[in-house]
C-alpha cells in the first residue's frame, strides 16, 4: 500500500522578472511581428532573422553567443503535410525545422550561463 500526504516546506524566495535586453528571433512565423513589438515595448532589442544558418552568421558577426541572452524560434506551418512530401522535400523540412535550430543552439548554449529559449511551432495538434 501507499500512502499520499502533503509535507509542508517554506515557500521559495521570489526572484524578480528576467528581462532580456537583447532578443534574436529566428524564422518567418506571421506572429514574428508581434513577439517583436512585445519584445521591444519590454526594453528588449530585437534582431530578426529568417533561418538558423544566417542566425549562426549573424552571431559571428554580432560578437558571438554571449551578446544575446534569449533566442526565439518562430516557425512557419508547412506548406504540405510532412507525410505527403517528396523525399527531398522531407529532407529539407528536417533540415530546416530540426537540424540547423539544433546547431544554432549548441553554438548559443554552451557559452550562456543563463538566458532564456523558447519556440512558437505550428504542430498542427
Amino acid at each position: 500500500r501507499h500512502i499520499v500526504r502533503a509535507i509542508e516546506e517554506e515557500r521559495p524566495a521570489s526572484r524578480s522578472t528576467w528581462k532580456p535586453t537583447t532578443v534574436l528571433l529566428v524564422g518567418t512565423s506571421k506572429h514574428r511581428a508581434a513577439i517583436v513589438t512585445r519584445c521591444r515595448a519590454r526594453g528588449s532589442e530585437v534582431h530578426c532573422v529568417d533561418d538558423a544558418r544566417s542566425a549562426r552568421e549573424w552571431l559571428r558577426e554580432f560578437g558571438g553567443p554571449t551578446k544575446v541572452d534569449a533566442l526565439g524560434f518562430v516557425c512557419a506551418p508547412a506548406e504540405k503535410m510532412p507525410w505527403l512530401a517528396s523525399e527531398d522535400a522531407w529532407t529539407a523540412c528536417v533540415r530546416d525545422a530540426v537540424a540547423e535550430p539544433f546547431s544554432l543552439l549548441r553554438t548559443w548554449g554552451p557559452s550562456r550561463p543563463d538566458g532564456t529559449l523558447f519556440a512558437i511551432t505550428s504542430l498542427g495538434g
